[in-house]
């Protein structure tokens, strides 16, 4: 009989736990707010954007456009190729174009 009743009290416990076991995912993000998007500068290393962020964020994989350098319509293999970085949370979804590994561009949605 003992045997049961540790089995039921592991499957309580489980089952207590789970919901915090789901919830856990969402805590990752929480640097992705309002506050942190402020903190991002211009010129800002990719490494110091995603220690503020809390991680790597996923990148944008848009195709190749076109771009205008002195007066004259370029491609953009002529010029260093931009990266895209978005990092996404409950509160807020940030994206962060680098160029040579440096902040050129920040949005927020």
């Amino acid at each position: 009989m003992t045997g049961r009743i540790t089995v039921a009290r592991l499957l309580l416990v489980l089952c207590l736990m789970f919901p915090l076991l789901l919830a856990a995912p969402g805590c990752e993000n929480s640097t992705v707010n309002k506050e942190s998007f402020d903190k991002i500068q211009i010129g800002m290393s990719q490494y110091d954007v995603e220690k503020l962020l809390g991680g790597s964020g996923t990148e944008d994989s848009a195709p190749p456009g076109f771009g205008v350098t002195g007066g004259s319509v370029a491609t953009t293999k002529d010029a260093p190729p931009e990266k895209t970085y978005v990092w996404k949370s409950d509160e807020a979804t940030i994206i962060v174009v680098f160029k040579e590994g440096k902040v050129v561009q920040k949005s927020q949605k």
